[in-house]
């Protein structure tokens, strides 16, 4: 961690820098004090300011120092900071709090939560892909595409039915090329649709099966959109040409699990190691099953297809917007051959909330993690992000 030494009547700009190099009672001449106290932050010099932030290995600590004031938040870019994103764990962003127009992050490695400032998020529904969100206004007729970090925002058409959105995948990264595809489900999961990074509108996928749809999740893989529907089938998107936007099936129905009910059950589509999983989580009086399964392209057999041990490889499963897989030995506090989850709890009073769990799929069986229960917020989601810039 970088240890600032500024003035000391000045108060700490970020929790995250060391309080005691904020200490008013630091043995300094009352008049030199007082001169003190008229510094401003914003005037540091911006090579200084820029020396500094190069030192921030720790993402953390990057976000807290570019969010003092503007002319640091100038310094704190992807060229100045040498922390490496492979080495930055997933955060968790929390739902929103009543008062507060900031969302918190939760950090696995410090195992404690952060408040991420300057996102003018309030009342809007979040989801999340590759490291970005799309923001929803409360009428459902805004969507925009938002950069967590970095605050950069791109505009995306106008909801064209303001039917609510529940997921969305990324064909690729904004920040690193300009021609991605955004693709969403909406309508109660009834609905796709998708726009280019230029189109004016939204492009509807199988228009003409109104209301015979239903899917659990979407992901990109391989150049292509695949989405899960809720008989277990597996469907790729043909959008190449956007007049004909269909769906078609590629592998069939994954077997059902007889243990558990149908709505009793959740199905992700993962993609690790260059595989692409099926994760299916079961919940029944309280306990919670999960099952994974490559996805079998090749023969459409799902029989030999079952995943008892993710070896190196975690699992980070959102439930409004992409899950995603990272090899675990290269990050500090992240389990391997794990899934983490958002899942439903209880506490003493059987009072509802929800959470931060992990899955072992080794011994199967779930670790609390940092766990917020708030049964008001319960439905809202928790999201995991990708660090990027």
């Amino acid at each position: 961690m970088v240890v600032l030494v500024p003035p000391p009547a000045i108060p700490s700009p970020s929790n995250c820098f060391n309080k005691e190099c904020f200490d008013r009672s630091s043995k300094i001449p009352a008049e030199k004090e007082k001169m003190s106290s008229l510094a401003n932050w914003s005037d540091l010099p911006q090579d200084l300011a820029i020396s500094i932030a190069k030192l921030m290995v720790c993402m953390e600590d990057f976000l807290s120092f570019g969010a003092v004031c503007k002319s640091w938040r100038s310094t704190a870019t992807k060229e100045n900071f040498t922390g490496g994103l492979k080495r930055q764990v997933p955060f968790l962003i929390l739902p929103e709090k009543e008062g507060t127009a900031n969302r918190e992050l939760y950090n696995l490695t410090k195992v404690k939560c952060f408040e991420l400032s300057g996102l003018e998020v309030k009342g809007h529904s979040l989801f999340s892909s590759l490291g970005w969100l799309i923001t929803e206004s409360k009428d459902a007729k805004v969507l925009t595409l938002l950069h967590p970090l970095n605050h950069t925002q791109i505009k995306l058409p106008e909801n064209f039915r303001y039917e609510f959105i529940k997921s969305f995948a990324l064909s690729a990264s904004p920040s690193l090329t300009s021609d991605f595809v955004v693709m969403v489900l909406y309508h109660c999961h009834r609905g796709l649709a998708f726009c280019r990074a230029k189109d004016n509108e939204w492009t509807r996928v199988d228009a003409k099966k109104r209301g015979n749809n239903s899917y659990f999740d979407l992901t990109y893989y391989r150049e292509q959109f695949y989405v899960l529907d809720l008989h277990g089938r597996v469907l790729v998107c043909d959008i190449e040409d956007p007049k004909k936007a269909k769906t078609r099936v590629v592998v069939p129905q994954i077997p059902r699990d007889t243990s558990f009910e149908d709505y009793q059950t959740r199905l992700y589509l993962v993609e690790s190691a260059g595989t692409l999983l099926v994760v299916r989580v079961s919940y029944q009086d309280k306990t919670i099953g999960f099952r994974v399964f490559e996805v079998p392209f090749s023969n459409c057999d799902w029989s030999y297809s079952e995943v008892k041990n993710l070896g190196n490889r975690t699992l980070f499963l959102n439930v409004f917007g992409s899950s995603f897989s990272i090899e675990a030995s290269n990050y500090s506090g992240v389990k391997s051959n794990c899934i983490y989850f958002r899942s439903i709890l209880f506490s003493l009073d059987e009072e509802a909330g929800s959470g931060m769990c992990i899955f072992d799929t080794e011994d199967e069986k779930s670790d609390l993690r940092g766990v917020f229960i708030n049964s008001s917020r319960f439905a809202m989601s928790y999201l995991w992000i990708q660090p990027s810039f």
